[in-house]
């Protein structure tokens, strides 16, 4: 790798400065003040968007919250919590719960999770600008990364790794400036690699996998004597140790835990690579119906195709770039779709693909035709990027209905979802409502009948010997799968129902509860939500039972 970078067309002359006596506003300048303030405010649009709306979008994200709700109320002696929870701070996947819980001291856990999900965003812009520095990149072409900043992965709700991308980004731009000899970073690699160890194991591998790519690229162009390459590639790990240490310690422990909870029986599931190639768009954005955010991501494609059709000059950071970008796209068409007995694999990587193509465009030498509309192009792609995503978290339906349906549940109860739609359309194509009911366990005191807590990897479990009744598997989305008369529905005294979409305004009771449906009370109803008293279940199942026992 090179040791000091070429000065950037368009960049000020500020920004060829030694790392070291950069001055700290400079890491987020974007070349003139307008741009800087048309980026930064790219960036907090998408911020602003997770507090428009009462339920942000995000599939698994209300189960993150409410996890980090229980580990709040662990720290209180007193809590109902205390005797069906134990708490596990030896994890991997904890870093996002345990802010939640620490914020709770101070704000509801919704409002944590909104404060949280709002620094992704402007992680990410500083993430960008940061690679796109490292490899020598004139600084708008960061405009170009911010349309994948609302993902599938998001959308998906992954929210303790969704946090850890902007760092393991940002992480890797350390690494590289201190892999070219720049003093006074390696150590904070080293802290950083920790954090996202703690984070999330996922995003602690894809560092690894930047880093690894890297250095072996370096070791087999380097000019070096063989000794001196060998041992630059034996020095790799170092950068990552402290996260590799904790990752193995974590893996072994929860490995033989008697809370283990590890789902591998189906490894291996995966899309056919032509869907894969077909849908990249929506696997890298596809959030929304009118799949208005995959139009905007294909423009900002468009513009980086233009940008890679003339002469350049071409740098060994480029290289690099272009190797990592090679990367992540073949590790999305070989990765199934659920590897290490954790599902939806691939879907994470086109950030990683997207992000590193842009950081590999190259510097153009001298002029062409459509040039001077590139930068102003990038630019608008970016904001309306923003401004779509905005607008569609605006105008989710619903919300207010859902938002009452869940004050309507009294605290301490044990209540299971019946979902018959869970999309969120015609506004969002996502399943935004599936762990709705998390939302209620992230307010007060309560059990779930689907819950994280189940996981070992969390921070807080289910103890031992307090496993509620397992429902069937793939209930929560779907709700035909729902048996009134099955044992597991006698533990759950309430039932919150959301109606089809087939007869969104009709009283679901009859289609739930088939012929239990009289014994069943109505507590409350808001559109298209419904909330059943169902605590007599019980006797009707035990009834049913001897009424075939006699017979």
């Amino acid at each position: 790798m090179t040791s000091a970078a070429p000065a950037l067309p368009g960049d000020s002359p500020a920004s060829t400065r030694a790392a070291g006596r950069r001055p700290i506003w400079e890491a987020f300048y974007v070349e003139t003040v307008p741009l800087t303030a048309a980026y930064w405010g790219t960036a907090l649009l998408f911020s602003i968007a997770f507090w428009i709306t009462i339920f942000p979008p995000l599939i698994d994200y209300p189960q993150h919250v409410a996890v980090g709700a229980l580990l709040r109320r662990m720290a209180d002696p007193t809590s109902p919590e205390q005797g069906l929870y134990d708490v596990n701070l030896v994890t991997y996947n904890g870093g996002f719960h345990l802010i939640i819980a620490a914020l709770s001291f101070l704000v509801r856990a919704e409002t944590a999770g909104r404060i949280l999900m709002s620094v992704y965003p402007l992680a990410f812009a500083y993430a960008a600008l940061a690679l796109v520095r490292a490899a020598s990149r004139p600084s708008w072409y960061a405009f170009l990364a911010l349309p994948i900043t609302f993902s599938f992965a998001v959308g998906w709700g992954f929210a303790n790794y969704v946090l850890s991308v902007p760092f393991v980004l940002i992480t890797y731009a350390m690494w590289l400036r201190a892999h070219r000899g720049e003093p006074g970073l390696m150590w904070k690699v080293m802290l950083a690699s920790f954090f996202l160890s703690y984070t999330h194991v996922l995003a602690t591998l894809c560092l690894c996998v930047m880093i690894g790519v890297t250095g072996f690229a370096t070791f087999a162009t380097s000019t070096e004597a063989p000794r001196a390459r060998l041992l630059g590639l034996v020095k790799l790990p170092l950068a990552v140790w402290p996260a590799v240490l904790w990752s193995c310690v974590v893996f072994v422990r929860n490995r033989y835990s008697p809370h283990a909870n590890w789902e591998g029986w189906d490894d291996g599931i995966d899309d056919p690579l032509w869907y894969k190639l077909l849908h990249v768009t929506s696997y890298s954005v596809g959030n929304f119906s009118d799949h208005s955010d995959q139009e905007l991501l294909a423009v900002a494609a468009a513009i980086v195709i233009i940008l890679w059709q003339w002469p350049r000059e071409k740098t060994r950071a480029e290289s690099a770039m272009k190797l990592l970008a090679i990367t992540w796209g073949v590790l999305y068409c070989v990765i199934p779709k659920v590897f290490i007995a954790t599902w939806f694999i691939f879907e994470r990587f086109p950030t990683f693909a997207w992000a590193f193509t842009v950081a590999a465009i190259p510097v153009a030498l001298g002029s062409f035709p459509l040039q001077r509309w590139l930068k102003p192009s990038a630019v608008v792609v970016a904001a309306a990027a923003a401004l779509n995503t905005v607008v569609h978290l605006a105008s989710i339906p619903d919300q207010a209905d859902a938002n009452a349906i869940l004050d309507e549940i009294p605290a301490g109860k044990r209540v299971i979802a019946v979902t018959w739609s869970n999309t969120g359309r015609p506004v969002i194509l996502r399943e935004m409502w599936v762990h709705l009911l998390a939302y209620y366990q992230a307010r007060r005191s309560g059990m779930i009948a689907y819950s994280f807590a189940k996981f070992e990897s969390m921070p807080v479990h289910y103890a031992i010997g307090k496993v509620p009744p397992i429902i069937p598997g793939g209930m929560e989305w779907d709700g035909g799968k729902y048996d009134p008369f099955a044992p597991y529905a006698h533990f759950w005294d309430t039932v919150l129902v959301r109606t089809p979409d087939s007869a969104p305004l009709d009283d679901p009771r009859d289609r739930t509860f088939r012929s239990a449906a009289p014994g069943v009370r109505l507590l409350a109803h808001r559109g298209r939500f419904w909330l059943y008293d169902a605590s007599e279940l019980r006797s009707l199942g035990l009834q049913e039972s001897e009424d075939k026992q006699a017979n």
